[in-house]
């Protein structure tokens, strides 16, 4: 026995092929109490800057502003692991 499948009518638009702009280069984001407060806080490496930054938690769902810390001319940092 066969069954007739109906035509799909839905309609599909493209999507932009970047819709989130990164200015900086994030690359790879890794989460841990940083400053044994019990609060999680989270590192963000950044490829393009040669840095990484750490933003401390506010225990809240929001986070302070970053501390940068360099990590050398042309160092590329790609990854970050706790």
């Amino acid at each position: 026995m066969y069954r007739l499948v109906p035509k799909c009518v839905l309609n599909f638009k493209p999507t932009a092929q970047k819709p989130v702009e990164y200015k900086y280069g994030p690359r790879s984001v890794a989460i841990g109490d940083f400053d044994n407060d019990t609060v999680l806080d989270m590192v963000i490496a950044n490829h393009i800057m040669n840095k990484i930054a750490v933003y401390l938690g506010r225990g809240d769902g929001t986070f302070k502003d970053p501390t940068m810390y360099s990590t050398g001319s042309y160092s590329s940092p790609y990854m970050v692991t706790v």
